[in-house]
């Protein structure tokens, strides 16, 4: 049993040992497959580290022995320095241990040995002092921690003692998240400074691949011109795009083959896509990046297979087939995009659906709010005028929003003049007045919601107002605002 005395002696041993100093050490510089991640240089005794983790794609595909960052010695070192200054052998010979202990996914690529710690032979002389390394512990394949025994010998003086330790430490990464790195130096059980070493991180996870989907913003409308109103689209064609690229470089990961030459094993030429546009292509035309989609034989859905990655984004247009007759209603469409690769490195992203640009009908749109129904004790009454000297086209009438007494049945949502045939136009000198009646005819039995109006026709000469008679008898009347040429409804 060791005495007190003894154990103040060894505690005063290393308060001399480590007076002064602010830490007990640091992760000082450290590579993987020779980039390095950790990086530092003294200037007028002050360190300045910069830290660029290396990059795994988090699309990495992972085999049975995982990822391997380097393969030889040299691609991977990690270099633990001393911050209080050299160790010494005070005056003997003298033990000290260096333990580098790894965390995340990742092991030793194989077992390491006595000669993968090293002196740093950049940091100065070490003439004259005598030091062996001998593997204390760890270092097993597979394994996350080593502890080295360093043994000072004669010559190990404050001036040419180690304080700087490389660790050649092969890893194979297995899997997602990052990957860090921290180290401690000891003496006699107890740590220099009490204290380990900040954990360093080496690998981290990035994004080997990026993609996105968007909407169009841009009016895409059948438009009014021509001899029959709605059977041409307007000049914005674009109902919206998709973004597939691979964003890694080939110089920082994760595309280091295992002998850490920065090889691109995934080309972008292999990253493709499988689009698919739901929505009714009839009398249409669906193109994903400029080349003509497949229609369904229902004409529900046209699809577009192995898509090569174009620089920048895929559009997704519509055009107008040839010999359309009738005027088309307004449609809406979605696309669902299914990234693939023939490489096998990534794991490509999952498939994204994105809805895109409504195709809406050029012409006048307004919105009444808080239309009253049947099922109300108010009533409201819309009046629809036409100053003009041309009749309008057609008008569809949508109820958003409704609300319903409990049972009711639920009516329908879109009125045309297939349901009311006072919708077939508004006529020249004329009106459309849609009443209780009107509303009930077209979408049932309703307490209140808001309606959105689309007349095929400028909105010159086209006026709205809407009337309001609550059940005490009071009246009011508001002229509809926001009339707009270009509706989307």
């Amino acid at each position: 049993q060791m005495s007190m005395k003894k154990i103040l002696m060894a505690a005063a041993a290393v308060t001399a040992l480590t007076a002064g100093s602010a830490g007990a050490a640091s992760i000082f510089a450290a590579k993987v497959s020779n980039i390095d991640a950790v990086a530092s240089t003294i200037s007028g005794g002050v360190t300045t580290t910069t830290y660029t983790p290396y990059k795994i794609a988090s699309e990495t595909k992972y085999g049975a022995s995982g990822l391997a960052t380097t393969a030889t010695s040299a691609h991977n070192a990690t270099k633990l320095r001393v911050d209080q200054g050299r160790l010494t052998n005070a005056g003997t010979n003298k033990d000290y241990t260096v333990t580098f202990t790894y965390a995340g996914p990742a092991g030793f690529t194989n077992a390491l040995s006595s000669s993968s710690l090293t002196l740093d032979a950049t940091a100065g002389s070490y003439s004259g002092c005598t030091s062996t390394i001998n593997l204390g512990e760890g270092g097993l394949a597979k394994g996350k921690t080593v502890t080295y025994v360093v043994n000072l010998a004669s010559g190990c003086t404050a001036a040419a003692g180690p304080d700087l330790f490389v660790l050649d430490a092969p890893l194979t990464v297995t899997g997602t998240g990052e990957v860090t790195v921290s180290g401690k130096v000891s003496t006699g059980g107890t740590s220099i400074d009490n204290g380990d070493a900040t954990a360093r991180t080496l690998i981290k996870n990035d994004s080997g691949i990026s993609f996105t989907t968007d909407i169009d913003t841009d009016a895409t409308q059948w438009l009014l011109a021509g001899a029959t109103p709605y059977t041409t689209l307007s000049s914005n064609n674009k109902l919206g795009k998709y973004t597939l690229t691979l964003t890694a470089t080939n110089t920082q990961g994760p595309f280091v083959t295992a002998d850490g030459v920065s090889t691109a094993k995934v080309d972008a030429q292999d990253l493709k896509a499988d689009v698919s546009v739901s929505g009714d292509v009839s009398v249409t035309t669906i193109s994903v990046g400029g080349t003509a989609a497949t229609k369904n034989a229902t004409k529900d859905t046209s699809t577009r297979s192995g898509v090569g990655q174009a620089v920048g984004a895929v559009d997704i247009t519509i055009a107008a087939d040839a010999g359309i007759a009738g005027s088309q209603p307004s449609r809406s469409y979605s696309m669902t995009v299914t990234p693939t690769t023939s490489g096998t490195t990534l794991t490509v992203p999952s498939a994204k659906t994105q809805t895109l640009q409504t195709v809406g009908l050029e012409g006048t749109n307004f919105n009444v709010p808080w239309v009253a129904g049947s099922q109300s004790p108010s009533s409201t009454v819309v009046r629809i005028s036409n100053n003009g000297t041309t009749d309008s086209g057609v008008v569809t009438v949508m109820m958003k929003s409704p609300i319903r007494n409990a049972g009711t049945t639920v009516g329908a949502t879109t009125c045309t003049s297939s349901t009311l045939p006072a919708l077939a136009k508004v006529a020249a000198g004329g009106e459309l007045v849609l009443g209780a009646t009107e509303l009930t005819t077209c979408f049932g039995d309703f307490k209140r919601g808001d309606l959105i109006v689309t007349i095929q026709g400028a909105k010159t000469n086209l006026t709205a107002k809407a009337r309001l008679t609550t059940a005490s008898g009071q009246i009011s009347e508001t002229s509809i605002g926001g009339l707009n040429e270009f509706g989307a409804y």
